[in-house]
This record gives C-alpha cells, sequence and structure tokens, in this order.
C-alpha cells in the first residue's frame, strides 16, 4: 500500500511548505490528519484534506509517494497543531514582547501579587494586566527587565508561565497574535499567526501544542489600575497646625565677604583730626573737591566728630584710598546690597540675613523719623561688635568749606578762622604757640669818614740838578 502526503524534515525546513498548506485550504489549521514516521527520518503527513487541487498547488517537490513498508509507525491527530508540535529551543537574549501567565487560585494570586510588585518598585508602570476566563492573570510588557525574566524562566517563580511574542511589531497597547511558550518553537508561527489575525484572535500557544485563543479587544488595564496600595502601620499619630512662637538667638559678626569692597567710602574723624584734610585740599583737582563730603555730628555725650564720606560717580578714580592715607583713619566701605550699612572693607555680616531684615535689625528705616538712622557703621573690636548709628545728619562738599587766599597777611588768615567758627558752632581752634624768636646782636656801626683816622703823609724827597756848564 502506497502513501501520498506532504514531506516533512520536522525541523526549520518545513515551514515554506506548511505555510504554503496553510494558504491554499482553509481548513488546514483544524482537518484531521495521518502522522507516519519513516524508517530513514522525517515524516509523511497525510490526509484528506490533500485533494487534487491542493496536491496540484503544492507541486512534487512536497507532495511524496511512499510504500507503507517504509513507514514506523503511523498516528491519527486531530488538527495541524497536533501533527506539527514545537520543537524545544534555546533563546539567547531578551524578547522584545513577553506574557506573564498566573496561575489561578490563591497560590496564583500570591505570585501575581509579587509579579506585580516587583514591576512597581522597578517601574515599568508600562505594563498591561488582564484576567484570562478560566481565572488566570495575564502581564503583558515591552522588553521585560532580564532579572526578572531570568528569574520566572530559571522556575524561581513558582506557577508563573512566560510566553514570547512571535513578531516584532507589537506596541503597548497593540498586542501580537500569537505567543509561545519560552524555550519553544512552532514552524506553523506565521501561518497561525495570519489565521489568528484574520479572525480578529491572539492565540496563547503552550509547550504540549494547547492553543487559547483569546478574542480582541484583550481586556487590559494599566499597572496604576491594577493595584491597591496599602499603608501597614503599627500606629497612627494625627498632629494639628498650631502657630510657631519660637525664636532662636543668633549673633551676628563679621567675616570675610565673598565679593570682597576693599575702597573704603566713609571716614570718622574726631574733631582734632579735622586739620589732616588740609594735605587732601592742597593736592586734590577741583572736581575732587565736590567728591568729597564732610558732616559735623555729635555723640550722645557731646563730642563732636566728622564725618567724611566720597561720594562715587561711576567711571571715575575712586578717592577712598587715597583719603586713608592722608587721613591716617581706617575708613568703612558701602555694604553690598544694603543701602545704608558701611562695613570694614572686605567683611561682610553672618550668617547672611535677608536685606529687609538686616535693616529692621540696624534700625535702617525707608521712611525718615525722630529716631530712624540714615547710615549704621558696624565695626569690631576687643569686646565684640561696635556700632555707631548716624542720625539726620547733613554732608556739605568740601570745596563749600574751603577758601583760597593768595596773601601771607596774618589777619587774612583770622577771618578765615573766625568764617569756619561761625559755619560750625562749637568748635573750638587752638592757636599754635609762636616759638620763641632769639634776638640777635648788633653789629658795631662804623664811624663817619670824618672821624676816621687818616693814614700819615708820604714824604717824596726831590733832587736839584744843577744843568749850568
Amino acid at each position: 500500500m502506497r502513501i501520498t502526503g506532504l514531506r516533512l524534515h520536522l525541523d526549520d525546513r518545513d515551514v515554506v511548505a506548511l505555510d504554503r498548506l496553510a494558504r491554499v485550504s482553509s481548513s488546514a489549521l483544524t482537518a484531521h490528519y495521518r502522522v507516519s514516521r519513516l524508517r530513514t527520518g522525517g515524516a509523511v503527513l497525510a490526509g484528506d484534506v490533500f485533494d487534487s487541487v491542493v496536491v496540484a498547488a503544492l507541486g512534487d517537490t512536497t507532495i511524496v509517494v511512499v510504500d507503507e513498508a517504509d513507514v514506523t509507525d503511523t498516528v491519527v491527530v486531530d488538527g495541524l497543531l497536533a501533527a506539527v508540535p514545537s520543537r524545544p529551543h534555546v533563546e539567547v537574549a531578551v524578547p522584545a514582547e513577553v506574557v506573564f501567565v498566573v496561575e489561578a487560585g490563591v497560590a496564583g494570586d500570591r505570585a501575581a501579587t509579587v509579579l506585580l510588585e516587583q514591576l512597581a518598585l522597578l517601574g515599568r508602570t508600562d505594563a498591561r494586566v488582564g484576567r484570562l476566563g478560566d481565572g488566570r492573570a495575564t502581564v503583558r510588557m515591552l522588553a521585560p527587565p532580564w532579572w526578572l525574566f531570568s528569574r520566572v524562566v530559571d522556575g524561581a517563580a513558582a506557577g508563573v508561565t512566560v510566553f514570547v511574542s512571535s513578531s516584532s511589531t507589537a506596541t503597548a497597547t497593540t498586542p501580537s497574535s500569537l505567543y509561545v511558550e519560552h524555550s519553544q518553537r512552532q514552524t506553523l508561527a506565521q501561518p497561525l499567526s495570519v489565521a489568528l489575525r484574520a479572525a480578529d484572535e491572539v492565540g496563547l500557544l503552550s509547550a504540549s501544542g494547547t492553543l487559547l485563543r483569546i478574542a480582541l479587544p484583550w481586556p487590559e488595564r494599566g499597572l496604576d489600575d491594577a493595584l491597591a496600595p496599602v499603608l501597614p502601620t503599627s500606629s497612627t499619630t494625627t498632629t494639628t497646625s498650631v502657630p510657631l512662637t519660637e525664636r532662636f538667638t543668633v549673633s551676628l559678626r563679621l567675616g570675610h565677604a565673598d565679593v570682597a569692597n576693599d575702597e573704603p567710602e566713609l571716614f570718622l574723624l574726631p574733631t582734632m583730626s579735622l586739620s589732616r584734610l588740609q594735605a587732601f585740599v592742597d593736592s586734590a583737582a577741583p572736581d575732587e573737591l565736590d567728591r568729597v563730603l564732610v558732616g559735623r555730628v555729635g555723640d550722645d555725650v557731646g563730642r563732636a566728630n566728622y564725618v567724611v564720606r566720597e561720594l562715587v560717580r561711576p567711571g571715575t578714580p575712586r578717592l577712598g584710598a587715597r583719603l586713608q592715607t592722608l587721613l591716617s583713619t581706617a575708613g568703612y566701605a558701602r555694604a553690598i546690597g544694603v543701602e545704608g550699612l558701611f562695613l570694614p572693607p572686605g567683611r561682610r555680616l553672618v550668617p547672611q540675613l535677608r536685606p529687609a531684615a538686616l535693616r529692621a535689625l540696624l534700625g535702617l528705616v525707608d521712611v525718615v523719623d525722630a529716631g530712624a538712622a540714615h547710615a549704621v557703621i558696624v565695626d569690631e573690636d576687643a569686646d565684640g561688635l561696635r556700632l555707631t548709628h548716624l542720625t539726620h545728619f547733613e554732608l556739605s562738599p568740601l570745596a563749600s568749606i574751603t577758601s583760597f587766599a593768595l596773601t601771607d597777611r596774618r589777619t587774612v588768615y583770622d577771618r578765615l578762622l573766625e568764617e569756619l567758627v561761625l559755619a560750625w558752632p562749637g568748635v573750638q581752634l587752638a592757636r599754635p604757640a609762636r616759638p620763641a624768636m632769639k634776638r640777635r646782636e648788633r653789629l658795631p656801626v662804623p664811624p663817619p669818614p670824618s672821624q676816621r683816622p687818616r693814614p700819615p703823609p708820604i714824604e717824596v724827597a726831590t733832587a736839584i740838578v744843577d744843568s749850568t756848564p
């Protein structure tokens, strides 16, 4: 007896022939088949589906006729999947898309909870969670984490089976048509995917050859919607907000400034040091005299002091360093960001406060009142910080109190001193003591010419010579 059917090599060489069979026969996937194993290897696939039309479409290269004597055994199966089962296959890389299927029951729910918790810890919120009709849970995702994928494959996650997509065109919202259990390769994957796509279905093919068909749309939801987070606590304490009344005392101090301002701008002189401005007046240009402002202030005990301040103009050379040298007095630089605050050059107040809080702390207010300070000088000595408040003082240009005189008369100098005293009441000028004049000894006056002694007369001898012969 002779057997006519499709020659099978039982490897990847059968892909083309089986794909052509599925295309030319609409009942090829569900028909009954007889699989006859050959002594020489391989098998012959026979059945009622191989009519004259199918045989003519497949051609002589795939249809063979063998004797029954060459057959070792014959098996009758239902469907092409049973006739051509999946073969073991070694996966060497992480697949592009997988479906984790978790068994039903209490153990399955526990395994699904662990799987979803691990995905949440890994931040894989792109995973899609579903439920099959038999109670099993599914988790579909693209590019699964290697650690989690290996753990499921190695059997560490009991009750979880992984199916790998047979296509590389799936997206997060559109699944593939066929998923084959991991470590298995199905020769009929291509024609089976085409048939499932035409039926608008998704198939899960197990290693035993069982095909689970899922009608689209697949009922899935996101990972965040599938989780029901709980917060296990031993106790709960509820507090209410109360006004904050505590304040912490922090002492300010002078520290080094990040942006150094080494040029002094303000000087505080005692009364006896005012005359040191004479050296600056002698060497200053007229515009420099207009840029130096002078004012007189008094302290709590009635002592008079003088405020000397440079009027800083952009693009003009500074005068602070020269004034500091001529006055022999340390000056103060303007604090950056706080108007009216003067500090030693290169220093700043630390810890740093907001400008408004620092101005309020130092008494520098925007609205001038009876107790408002126009400027504050912060310095330090051996006892700590020393503050000087300059309130309601007026400054005048140094040129307005400078008079030039082209004379050496003492009366003009005295008048200038009187004008200075009248301009600043309370000023006392100490005249320098005149040095003692040493009287010179008079030289003797020579006598008049009439009383001067005459020199003795000179006698001249005269000889008379007789010239008579």
